[in-house]
């Protein structure tokens, strides 16, 4: 999205890398719980399940 990748670690951090033949990290956020499947982008949204909630994050 956006020429972005969102990988998310079972440790409750989202990623946000550069899509390309380099890596760059963008971004890290933490989400507070444990991440129980991969972010599904949406009409403009960001939805994520965690052990606990799901989060929705938009602009």
């Amino acid at each position: 999205a956006d020429g972005k990748l969102y990988l998310s670690g079972e440790d409750g951090e989202i990623f946000v890398v550069k899509a390309g033949p380099e890596f760059e990290l963008l971004a890290t956020n933490a989400m507070g719980e444990l991440l129980m499947a991969t972010p599904a982008l949406s009409a403009g949204m960001m939805f994520v399940r965690a052990q606990h909630h799901v989060f929705a994050v938009g602009r």
